[in-house]
């Protein structure tokens, strides 16, 4: 990466701001399967990406009549070789070469934005924001594993969107030690590759790739008030997000058979609080607290969203002395007895306790100036659980 910022001398810009990237991935993911007590069936899928180039431009303003502007452009390249796979078996297991499996894709985008943010008195602050995204997402369906599908795949490997999204907000500060905030905003996600163009075999049908798919949306509205004061801060957020178009499933007749295929159709909510405090009892000693509650709920189905943590908190003291540093949190998570039962199981709750330190080696070694040595422990007493979030196959039994 490579980032470039410039004070210009070009009247009513502040500044300028640019910067560029290259990420490139590979994976290789292994499964292990031992179908009789003499044989095992070991299988390579080698992830070939994506590789990705970005970047962005941003131009900030002098203030104008109280408010100041930030525009820019950003984007981003997405390309995945098509993945391979090969089988190494022994014992009744034959293996198979290596060979490409999946399509050649790409998924590019390019963005503008616009920011603005008004001042009008020392105690009132107004922002909004406008943004407009193109994107092209194309498969180039040069490997196709169901032959039945081929007239398909290839009339459907190419797809175009853009998207809208704005918000704007106020911060009210009718004190130095009492701030509030409001926010509005929309969002987006647009599909992925896979969601767009995946195809596969459902039962005695096929999965079949629906182009037309078009982005998940959302808008969000918050409220939060925060207290500053010298030895105490702290804040609290409650939020609520409407979510529609998600990418749900439907079944439909498809060359005779029952098929599926991916469409817009879910609808969903989620509203929680949150909440931090940071209060230093002494000069060297702070103690930090903060959580969060988080409900969602599928509409579209009248059920509780999947994989949402419920009540969640740490509690953490820290010591900063001149030659080190320590500090301990306490994790705590609420059992998670809400559920979708037919993707998740109920979790217990637990409570789990980190450490960490760290030494400034400035203070032993001349040479070491900016160094930080660090150490942590984290589950200290091997506490069992399983977090909320985790996702898992229901379907197998619990060992």
């Amino acid at each position: 990466g490579l980032t470039y910022e410039i004070n210009p001398l070009i009247k009513g810009i502040e500044k300028i701001d640019a910067s560029v990237y290259r990420r490139s991935l590979w994976t290789d993911v292994v499964t292990t399967k031992y179908p009789n007590p003499t044989s095992v069936n070991e299988t390579h899928r080698y992830v070939v990406g994506p590789l990705m180039y970005g970047g962005k431009v941003n131009a900030i303003t002098e203030e104008i009549l109280n408010t100041k502007f930030t525009a820019g452009v950003d984007f981003y390249l997405q390309d995945w070789e098509g993945a391979e796979q090969e089988t190494k078996g022994t014992g009744t297991v034959p293996s198979i070469a290596r060979k490409k499996v999946e399509a050649d894709s790409n998924q590019n985008n390019i963005g503008t934005f616009l920011l603005a943010e008004n001042n009008p008195t020392d105690w009132l602050v107004l922002s909004g924001n406008l943004r407009y995204d193109y994107y092209k997402t194309k498969n180039d369906a040069d490997v196709i594993t169901i032959p039945t599908l081929t007239q398909t795949i290839k009339n459907n490997r190419e797809k175009t969107d853009d998207v809208v999204t704005y918000a704007f907000g106020t911060v009210l500060k009718p004190t130095d030690w009492l701030n509030f905030a409001a926010n509005y905003g929309t969002s987006y996600r647009t599909p992925t590759v896979n969601e767009l163009f995946g195809y596969g075999v459902y039962g005695t049908g096929y999965l079949v790739p629906n182009p037309e798919l078009g982005s998940e949306k959302g808008s969000t509205v918050d409220f939060s008030t925060r207290l500053i004061f010298d030895d105490l801060t702290a804040s609290a957020t409650v939020y609520r997000s409407d979510y529609k178009d998600l990418i749900s499933f439907r079944d439909f007749q498809y060359l005779g058979t029952t098929s599926r295929e991916r469409i817009n159709i879910g609808k969903a909510v989620v509203e929680g609080l949150e909440f931090d405090l940071t209060y230093a009892l002494t000069n060297d000693l702070i103690l930090t607290w903060n959580g969060a509650y988080t409900k969602g709920t599928d509409k579209t189905n009248d059920k509780p969203l999947k994989y949402i943590a419920p009540f969640v908190s740490n509690l953490g003291l820290r010591y900063d002395g001149d030659l080190f540093y320590v500090s301990g949190h306490a994790k705590y998570s609420k059992a998670k007895t809400r559920i979708d039962p037919t993707a998740e199981r109920e979790t217990d709750g637990y409570m789990v306790y980190d450490i960490y330190a760290g030494v400034e080696l400035k203070s032993f070694l001349d040479n070491f100036q900016n160094t930080t040595l660090r150490f942590g422990v984290e589950n200290i007493f091997d506490k069992k659980y399983v977090d909320a979030t985790t996702q898992e196959n229901i379907q197998s039994p619990i060992s």
